[in-house]
């Protein structure tokens, strides 16, 4: 690895205003996509993406449009969040605590705009963190299925806290269905004409494959509304 990065002395941070889809007032939290190993040209080292289910869906992984324009710059940041997390969880933790602690940009943060979770101490520290900042909303993107119904039966859900369910054809169908009546899960359905499960919502962020500029997270709310259940999402 390179010299100039030290994962124990890095400043981890929620990005802000980066992504033109999500608003002004929603940050986000990104890892690197996929399950392989890809070459990070600032780092000098190839680092395993975080998607352990990656295989439904790397072909048509919206994230390859980022790092495809932004090779240095979209890729970095996402790995060197995903090292941050398996090395120094603590140290990841504590920047974003006191950032969340002093920030008046945004009041709503995404988790895994790109990338996927890795174990259930990543879950538990996203839900600690709404815990200790309950004036900010969260809300997740996990095919982790089955570690997040372990987790969401086994531990109570901050009502600012939410998971959505990234259901790709049949996965994760009948993980959701498990947990589908708490108010704070969700399902976020992949739409390109095969599906199992009924949607209540449809995202419409997309005209097609196209971006809806006038549409954001920050306005549209679906994924982290008590009350949406299923939102399908057309392929981008």
């Amino acid at each position: 690895m390179s010299k100039k990065f030290n994962p124990h002395k890095y400043t981890y941070h929620f990005n802000i205003g980066k992504n033109i889809k999500l608003g002004d007032g929603v940050a986000s939290w990104s890892t690197l996509k996929g399950d392989e190993l890809l070459y990070i040209p600032r780092l000098n080292k190839r680092v395993r993406g975080t998607c352990r289910n990656s295989q439904f869906c790397t072909k048509d992984c919206y994230v390859n449009k980022s790092y495809n324009r932004y090779p240095k710059t979209a890729m970095y940041g996402h790995a060197v969040n995903a090292i941050g997390l398996r090395t120094c969880p603590a140290k990841v933790f504590q920047d974003l605590h006191r950032q969340l602690s002093v920030t008046r940009r945004f009041k709503v943060v995404r988790i895994n705009q790109s990338g996927d979770l890795e174990n259930m101490q990543e879950l538990e520290m996203w839900s600690l963190l709404a815990t200790l900042h309950p004036n900010f909303t969260f809300y997740i993107y996990t095919k982790q299925f089955n570690l997040a119904v372990e987790f969401i039966e086994n531990n109570p859900l901050p009502s600012n806290f939410h998971i959505n369910f990234s259901i790709w054809h049949e996965h994760g169908v009948n993980e959701y269905f498990r947990v589908a009546n708490y108010p704070n899960v969700h399902a976020f359905v992949y739409d390109d004409g095969e599906t199992y499960i009924d949607a209540t919502d449809y995202c419409r962020a997309y005209v097609g494959t196209k971006l809806n500029h006038k549409i954001t997270c920050e306005k549209c709310k679906k994924c982290y509304r008590p009350g949406v259940k299923v939102i399908y999402c057309s392929s981008h």
